[in-house]
């Protein structure tokens, strides 16, 4: 005797039955009586940091001239070669506004 095979499924046909529907609904219902406060899913915190490809985009140079700015900043801040550069020091070297410069931020 052979054994029956199964026709395989795609993903959105495994999910209409109605006993997985209903095991999610119990599930949701469950995590929200449970954690009311997030209904919300959190935001993101802004970034602190600027990166080379980040000055780039801000002023059009290329890497190797954006990496030099950084090496700047962090020469006048007094850094160490591998401490990071915040946006706040990069604004105030590059005398542009911070909210201008968080529209460029590549996530």
């Amino acid at each position: 005797m052979t054994p029956t095979r199964r026709k395989a499924l795609s993903k959105d046909m495994r999910y209409d039955q109605p006993g997985k529907i209903r095991t999610l609904l119990l599930f949701c219902q469950t995590f929200l009586l449970r954690y009311p406060n997030r209904l919300c899913m959190p935001k993101i915190p802004p970034r602190f940091y600027i990166y080379t490809r980040d000055v780039e985009n801000i002023t059009g140079r290329k890497r190797r001239k954006a990496a030099h700015i950084l090496s700047q900043i962090r020469k006048l801040h007094q850094k160490g070669q591998y401490d990071l550069v915040s946006v706040k020091e990069f604004c105030e070297y590059m005398k542009l506004e911070e909210r201008v410069v968080r529209e460029f931020l590549v996530d």
